[in-house]
């Protein structure tokens, strides 16, 4: 038995989601404040019998984008999958899904009105129009208060609210003002109702939260993993009355130490000294080495040691936190792996908030790899911010959490992919590539010159960088962009994508390249770029996610051409110490010959090698150099739409204060703007700023923005 999908309806930062889960480990992974604990606490709701059995929630647990809350439902639905044959089990099961194995079934909580309440609305809805009045309406909803309402756990209905549709049904039109009849309550639909208590014998759920204290676990009987599974070895086979009457005679020879008898003494006699012997306690030492298998298991220890220093063991709190987190996980792990074997459980779960916490990022990504569904049998959900983690999950069993204001939307990658899609998706995911799970949008790109300069570029010319914004970039290695790129699309990852490659075309004239072999490399290329803008653009067509910028020629050729003829000055004084080759290279930069400079700058590139050559032109990049049109476009694609008015009048501010340092501007211009930067005067900042210097960089990705 597992968890296959948990819908939610109106409760906290989501209005309405579904998430997707897999047998093994699934991965949350999402932005702070993007509600993955909240995830965890759904779901708690109704596995983990540590939380209180009276579910109270309040208003503060409607999600503010419904507005008035008065009258709304809150649901939160499991579906489960390969449910077991147990009796408590059995009224989880939907047999009216097309599940003919009938082995899917569901767990919901609904949060709503009480019935008389639900009559009320009934009622108003159902009055003819003239009676149904704005101040009837909002009379009813103003005396609705939290008191009105019941949570209820239901087990086997085939509803899930995430729909719009059938929450209008179930719950209310309030739109329109229409609502159903509380005493036809649709069974099927809602499902019936179970004794949640019972059905919890049957889970095991353990929440391993972030700010963990795992020594401090380690060591309480109540939540020691470790003691856990000592509790459940079979103890039939211990001579325990043999142990524990060697317990018995250490306490009596230690009792009968005359040292412990003499401190006994003078401890009595002291007392009795202080305090006379009418109000004088008695005292005796004594030795209480545990005399029950039970208090023995609690007495037991792990010793501990770390991997490189193999002949030394000591106590666990003086092993490294991530020592500590790995073996307290190992051990949950085993310990509901021991219980699963004998059939105690019919599921067990363990949620785990940030995993990556004092834990090294190689192990990271071993211990997650590790964690496949073959060789666990415990269904493992975590929330990471760790690029190292998600580099190792599978993108079927990740879903991406993405914040929207006052709600968050979910995307799942892996819907609807073939499994050739995934495999290759997940070969992709690198460290490095898996930022772009984490990103407000992409921006992807073939090769290593694009990555090392755009990031500089942006920050050296705007005063913020790529992440600040937002922007993840990511290099491909090669023009491969359609097999990282379909995660893009409305029923997967509802992000921008801009894709970034060359054309390729021809640097020069056929005379001017007077070689026929290189000649012909040229024109191969050529006819590649275009046949490759013809692919990228049948795949992308129709998706409003993904947009193609291209470079006409090379980055290093369209660099050049955007009129940084300054920048590779700089860069070719660096590569030559002979004044010489420094004047003739030079020379044909300055060419008003493009073929000729074009050809210098490719020659520059490949003398160096690309990646090196990116690395000294960034070196000499400022405020004034030139972001290429198609780079600017990408990345203005790319960013959050509309960018907010702080961000962009930070960029102004940095980009006044340049262009005032190196005397571009004129003083009074300078002065003209608000010296003090605010929250307030920052959208009629970028107004000024826009109405000023309408050629400007900024002013032009401001309006390439849509």
């Amino acid at each position: 038995m597992h968890i296959t999908s948990l819908s939610l309806r109106n409760f906290r930062n989501f209005k309405k989601a579904k998430f997707h889960f897999q047998k093994g480990i699934n991965t949350l992974i999402g932005e702070n404040g993007s509600g993955k604990t909240n995830v965890f606490l759904a779901l708690r709701l109704l596995l983990d019998d540590r939380m209180p059995r009276k579910i109270d929630l309040t208003d503060t647990d409607f999600n503010r984008v419904i507005g008035n809350w008065r009258g709304h439902w809150l649901v939160i639905s499991i579906q489960f999958g390969e449910l077991d044959n147990s009796e408590d089990c059995q009224v989880l099961s939907v047999h009216a899904t097309g599940d003919a194995s009938g082995q899917g079934g569901r767990l919901t909580l609904f949060f709503r009105p009480n019935f008389n309440t639900r009559k009320q609305l009934f009622d108003f809805s159902s009055k003819d129009t003239s009676e149904k009045t704005d101040e009837t309406y909002q009379k009813i909803l103003e005396g609705i208060t939290i008191g009105n309402y019941e949570s209820i756990v239901r087990g086997s209905g085939t509803g899930d609210f995430s729909d719009d549709a059938l929450y209008k049904i179930c719950a209310g039109d309030f739109e329109n003002r229409v609502f159903p009849d509380p005493n036809d309550d649709d069974v099927a639909v809602l499902g019936t109702p179970v004794n949640h208590s019972e059905l919890l014998k049957d889970f095991s759920c353990t929440f391993v939260k972030a700010m963990r204290d795992v020594v401090e676990d380690l060591k309480n009987p109540k939540t020691s993993p470790l003691l856990h599974l000592l509790r459940k070895e079979d103890k039939s086979k211990i001579d325990s009355e043999s142990i524990l009457d060697k317990i018995r005679g250490l306490n009596d020879d230690i009792n009968d130490l005359t040292e412990v008898k003499n401190l006994t003494t003078g401890i009595s006699t002291s007392i009795n000294t202080a305090v006379g012997y009418t109000y004088a306690p008695n005292v005796k030492i004594s030795s209480d080495v545990p005399n029950d298998i039970e208090r023995l298991f609690q007495s037991l220890k792990l010793q501990v040691g770390d991997p490189d220093d193999l002949g030394h063991l000591g106590r666990l709190d003086r092993l490294s936190l991530g020592g500590a987190n790995l073996i307290y996980l190992s051990l949950r792990l085993l310990e509901y792996e021991r219980i699963l074997s004998k059939h105690e459980k019919a599921a067990h779960f363990l949620m785990i908030e940030e995993p990556e916490a004092h834990i090294h990022t190689h192990i990271q990504k071993s211990i997650f790899k590790n964690m496949s569904p073959e060789k666990i049998r415990t269904q493992v959900i975590v929330s990471t911010h760790s690029t190292h983690i998600s580099s190792a999950s599978r993108i079927r069993s990740v879903n991406l959490l993405s914040r929207r204001g006052q709600f968050a939307e979910v995307f799942y990658p892996g819907k609807d992919l073939e499994e050739g899609q995934i495999d290759s998706i997940e070969r992709y995911l690198d460290a490095v590539r898996s930022t772009l799970l984490f990103a407000k949008g992409v921006v992807m790109v073939e090769g290593d010159a694009e990555q090392i300069v755009i990031p500089e570029l942006f920050l050296k010319v705007f005063g913020v960088s790529l992440d600040e914004i937002g922007v993840s970039l990511v290099n491909i290695g090669s023009t491969g962009f359609k097999n990282l790129a379909v995660l893009f699309h409305d029923e997967r990852v509802r992000r921008r994508c801009a894709i970034v490659t060359d054309l390729d075309d021809s640097p020069a004239t056929e005379v001017i390249v007077a070689n026929a072999e290189k000649w012909k490399d040229f024109e191969n290329s050529k006819a590649k770029g275009a046949e490759r803008k013809v692919h990228l653009e049948d795949f992308s067509n129709s998706n409003s996610w993904i947009e193609l910028f291209f470079a006409q020629n090379t980055f290093e050729v369209d660099f050049l051409r955007a009129g940084n003829q300054k920048t590779i000055v700089e860069v070719v004084k660096s590569i030559y110490t002979r004044k010489a080759d420094v004047v003739r290279s030079l020379a044909k930069i300055r060419s008003g010959d493009t073929s000729v400079s074009n050809l210098e700058i490719l020659r520059l590139a490949e003398k160096e090698g690309k990646g090196w050559f990116a690395i000294l032109l960034s070196k000499h990049l400022t405020h004034e150099t030139l972001i290429p049109d198609y780079i600017l476009q990408a990345v203005a694609f790319a960013a959050p739409f509309p960018m907010d008015w702080r961000m962009l009048a930070t960029i102004a501010q940095f980009r006044l204060e340049k262009m005032n340092a190196t005397s571009t501007i004129a003083n009074d211009l300078f002065r003209s703007f608000p010296q003090n930067l605010t929250d307030e005067n920052a959208e009629d900042f970028i107004k000024t700023f826009k109405s000023a210097f309408p050629d400007d960089q900024l002013t032009q990705f401001i309006t390439v923005q849509k």
